[in-house]
């Protein structure tokens, strides 16, 4: 295990020798335009932190460190969000008219980049509300439309629920089709035993890991990954990243991004991760009897191992979060679809176990009848989402009056980030169950 990494190093050389009058940018020293908690943070820190520009040598050595730990031909960093990789990503896999199989439950920044690129999209969604993928499904869909190129999926669900990523990386592999897995759920899986294996070795052609999410770092901080066995252009890979990388890097998410994957990689943190997945098995099965028969069906090798998804028999999920909340436990996000929480691999066993003993006395509190369960509808795209969204538009407030018009918006919940409604798809009743009194943007004159 290294104990200094390249970016690491150098921020450290560099600070040794703090300059008190420095004419250059960035200009967020005594920044009376932040919050004073963070203002004081930045005059005392941050500004010096924030300011040695990291050489393009150091960067790279930094990658390639990272690459040899995720065992990928090359891992490349994004600073500013995983948006970012997602774009560069999908601009180096496909081209305008490719046609591109893409999962119902895509986060809205994989739409946008296939937006941006104009590409053909068709739509895959499970019979489940729970977007766990069959392989059988995948291959039915290459069979009918062999002009399909490319497979885009999201894995784990936002759940917390797992597809069969090898059996469909075979099927890619079979007919000569490019898989790329937004992995951003689960970047804490690679490495440790007893979670599932990551789509890096499983043989997908790129992957996109958040490592805010579940691994610890600064928020923007991302990383694409390009495993060995990848199809795609390596050089078109790396000229994309440069293209669509800021230019303008933060060094704290830069230093946070090395400093969490030299973390993750290591005998302590894999040995509590394990524990805490034992602690989750054990409260899904103490809870199981009051668990919608929905979630209790559902096979455990299809369950990410650090989330917990309920839906109680009695009461809705909204009740029993509020009843949780109010006892000093958040949640990662509630609606009818369930409650949700992410346990992190950095919780403490003590405060895991006082979840658990709390979650236990709100079940038992419930007396209420459950709420109907949410499901998404599969799109229905009568128009390139491009030329939508460059038509002549006006704004709305969408009503039962809209059924039929075009959508000229994208609309989606954050979290989970899946849209609702797209640019180019045809208006429904379930869009104006699901969007009630909101105002979307519809395409005036369709041609």
């Amino acid at each position: 295990m290294r104990k200094y990494w390249p970016i690491s190093e150098f921020l450290s050389n560099e600070l040794g020798d703090v300059h008190l009058i420095r004419l250059t940018t960035p200009a967020h020293r005594n920044n009376s335009s932040l919050p004073e908690f963070l203002n004081n943070l930045s005059t005392q820190g941050v500004e010096f932190i924030d300011t040695p520009y990291i050489p393009k040598d150091v960067w790279e050595e930094s990658e390639s460190v990272a690459a040899s730990y995720y065992d990928t031909a090359m891992t490349y960093y994004f600073p500013g969000g995983t948006s970012y990789a997602v774009i560069a990503g999908l601009h180096a896999a496909f081209s305008h008219n490719d046609n591109i199989l893409v999962a119902r439950n895509i986060h809205q920044s994989v739409l946008s980049a296939l937006i941006m690129i104009d590409a053909n999209l068709q739509w895959i969604c499970p019979e489940s509300p729970w977007f766990i993928y069959d392989a059988a499904q995948v291959e039915k869909a290459l069979i009918d439309d062999p002009s399909i190129t490319g497979v885009v999926l999201s894995n784990p669900s936002y759940e917390g629920h797992c597809s069969d990523i090898a059996t469909i990386a075979k099927i890619c592999k079979k007919y000569k089709t490019k898989l790329i897995v937004d992995e951003s759920l689960g970047a804490h899986w690679i490495g440790w035993k007893a979670f599932p294996k990551s789509a890096i070795q499983h043989g997908a052609d790129l992957v996109f890991h958040s490592l805010h999410k579940r691994v610890g770092s600064l928020v923007p901080a991302s990383l694409l990954h390009v495993p060995k066995e990848s199809v795609l252009d390596f050089g078109l890979i790396k000229q994309c990243a440069k293209i669509f990388r800021s230019t303008s890097p933060s060094n704290l998410v830069l230093a946070s991004t090395e400093m969490c994957i030299m973390r993750h990689f290591t005998d302590a943190a894999l040995s509590h991760a394990i524990d805490l997945v034992v602690f989750v098995n054990e409260l899904r099965d103490e809870t199981r009897t009051f668990q919608h028969e929905s979630i209790s069906s559902i096979p455990i090798e299809c369950q990410e191992p650090l989330v917990v998804h309920f839906i109680p028999r009695r009461g809705c999920p909204a009740e029993l979060a509020d009843i949780m909340y109010n006892r000093g436990f958040d949640y990662e996000h509630v609606d009818t679809r369930g409650l949700i929480y992410f346990v992190s691999p950095q919780e403490s066993s003590t405060s895991f176990a006082s979840f658990r003993e709390n979650f236990q006395k709100a079940i038992i509190d419930l007396v209420n009848q459950p709420s109907k369960l949410f499901c998404y509808v599969k799109p229905n795209i009568v128009m390139r989402p491009l030329d939508a969204l460059r038509s002549h538009s006006q704004t709305i407030l969408l009503s039962e009056q809209e059924i039929g018009r075009v959508s000229a918006d994208l609309v989606g919940a954050c979290p989970p980030g899946i849209p609702i409604l797209m640019p180019g798809e045809e208006i429904s009743s379930w869009h104006c169950s699901m969007l009630s009194e909101k105002r979307i943007r519809i395409v005036r004159d369709r041609l």
